[in-house]
Parts: structure tokens; C-alpha cells; sequence
């Protein structure tokens, strides 16, 4: 049996701006299991990358903690691997160096760091591009730079804010399938924001609904499908009838 990595627990924020008050997260409350994917899915503006930046240690929440393999981390950073929407690669710096900014920030072993990065390169599909710059790459390729960047931090959980947004469809599609097989071979914990919820199905063990103003958790969906997943199964079709009812609950 899996054992709980993650809690979050009671987390309540409010964005405060000239003395106004908008209340944005309301008692969030979520455990993720050891190797599990969950993808957060919820209309734009329901705060779903607040709660990352609560996750990582950029914002303070106004209520509750976060606590990671019984430590409270609540405010601190350096414990959970992020990767933003963007994939924030330096263009003036080759795709390698960019993969070490990481270790170098925090003056790890920088030549250990390499010859990892170099093991992980055919694994992420970069096998040849260590050299090239950001721009000599595909939209893809990028983001599975960022990622292996993301994952160079050796840390146990990957917060990924939509990573594949800005990608084609079928793009998205090659890269949805390649971050399974790269979870299954790095056992990885994993979370997973989303707009699109048959990626959210198509990817995840678990889909988190986070809805209304300020946002509460409405709906934990476990997804009881093999992968690879079919989008025409009746079972998905299902799932995804389910998640559009309950975003379409709450008025946002």
C-alpha cells in the first residue's frame, strides 16, 4: 500500500491589493499517495497556481500547512520541484547549461550533475541538442528540457503548472504519452495542473476539482482505466461527462 508523501491541509489565501480583499483559496485540504499523479483541473482564475506557489514556498497562506514526509514545509522552498507554465530556458545559454542553472544557483557538484544530465538526455529525447541553444529547438523539446531541469532537483514531487499549454494538439498528444513512460521509469510523484480535462483523465490516477470563489475542493475523481486511454472509451466519456458537471456546478 502507498504511503501519504504529501498533506495539505486547511489552506486558506486571500490576494490583498489597496486595502481590498479577495479570498481565493477556502480550506483546502488534499493527501497524495508515494508515485501517484493527480492533476488539478478548474476554471481560469480559481487559483490553481496560487496553490503551486503555496506548495513551493513563494506565497504564505493566510491558514494551514503544508507538510512533506511529516515535516511541516509550510513557507520554506527548495523541497518540491517546480516547473512553471513558461519554460523559462536562458536562450543565451546552451540547452546543457540551462540544465545545470539549478545546481549551479545552489553550488552543488556541478561535474556529477553533468554526467547525470548526460544519462538522462536520450531518455528525454535531447540525445545530440546539449549544445544547441533554446531556439534551435522544437516547442516540445523545450519543455522536456525544462522538465529534465525540473528533475535534476532531485526532489520526490514535480509540480508541473500546465506544461503542455502552449503546445500543438498533436504535440501535446506525443507529449502527454512521453510523461507517462518518464513517471513510470523515474517513480515519480507528481501534480499536474490542467485546463483540459480529458488530459486530466488521460494522464492522471486521481482528478482534483478545485472550483467556486474562494475555491474549495468539489470533486475527487479516482480514474480506474489502463493506459494507455482511449478517449472514445465509455468509461473516459463518463469520467468527462462527470468533471464538465461538476465545474459547470459552481458559477465562477
Amino acid at each position: 500500500m502507498k504511503e501519504v508523501l504529501l498533506e495539505i491541509t486547511d489552506i486558506k489565501y486571500d490576494y490583498r491589493e489597496d486595502g481590498e480583499v479577495l479570498p481565493v483559496l477556502n480550506e483546502i485540504n488534499l493527501s497524495i499517495l508515494e508515485g501517484e499523479f493527480v492533476c488539478i483541473i478548474g476554471p481560469s482564475g480559481c487559483g490553481k497556481t496560487t496553490l503551486f506557489n503555496i506548495l513551493v514556498g513563494l506565497e504564505r497562506p493566510d491558514q494551514g500547512k503544508i507538510i512533506l514526509d511529516g515535516q511541516d514545509i509550510t513557507c520554506t522552498r527548495g523541497h518540491i520541484a517546480y516547473m512553471p507554465q513558461e519554460d523559462l530556458l536562458f536562450p543565451w545559454r546552451k540547452i546543457m547549461d540551462n540544465l545545470l542553472l539549478g545546481v549551479e544557483i545552489n553550488k552543488g557538484d556541478l561535474k556529477a550533475a553533468r554526467k547525470e544530465a548526460e544519462g538522462l538526455l536520450p531518455l528525454f529525447g535531447l540525445e545530440g541538442f546539449a549544445d544547441s541553444y533554446p531556439d534551435q529547438l522544437s516547442g516540445g523539446m523545450r519543455q522536456r528540457a525544462a522538465l529534465l531541469r525540473t528533475v535534476l532537483t532531485h526532489h520526490s514531487i514535480l509540480a508541473l503548472d500546465e506544461p503542455f499549454g502552449a503546445l500543438d494538439a498533436l504535440t501535446r498528444a506525443k507529449m502527454q504519452k512521453w510523461i507517462l513512460s518518464i513517471q513510470e521509469k523515474l517513480n515519480k510523484t507528481i501534480l499536474f495542473v490542467t485546463h483540459d480535462i480529458e488530459e486530466a483523465i488521460t494522464l492522471a490516477d486521481r482528478v482534483v476539482v478545485l472550483n467556486g470563489r474562494p475555491s474549495t475542493i468539489t470533486k475527487e475523481l479516482k480514474v480506474e482505466l489502463p493506459y494507455p486511454r482511449q478517449k472514445t472509451d465509455v468509461k473516459f466519456i463518463e469520467y468527462k461527462e462527470e468533471l464538465l458537471e461538476r465545474l459547470s456546478d459552481t458559477e465562477f
